[in-house]
């Protein structure tokens, strides 16, 4: 498995944020349960309010792909 997040550089009121990236590859076991597929990970982050998640899941007969756009908010 293949994942990575990413967010720009932002600026707010409590001050500015710099753009960041982060990613990893591991093997993970893949978890099936009533015909959904859970892949479970952990990612580092920093806070910031637009983020963009990548994972890639590949292995024997395997290549998906999902996206997510989202927010890490900072506990402020």
């Amino acid at each position: 498995m293949e994942a990575g997040a990413s967010a720009q550089k932002e600026e707010s009121e409590a001050g500015g944020r710099g753009a960041w990236k982060t990613a990893q590859t591991r093997e993970l076991p893949v978890l099936a349960e009533g015909g959904a597929t859970v892949v479970p990970f952990l990612l580092t982050y920093r806070c910031a309010s637009t983020v963009k998640v990548v994972a890639t899941l590949t292995g024997p007969g395997v290549q998906e792909t999902r996206t997510l756009d989202t927010a890490f908010p900072c506990a402020e």
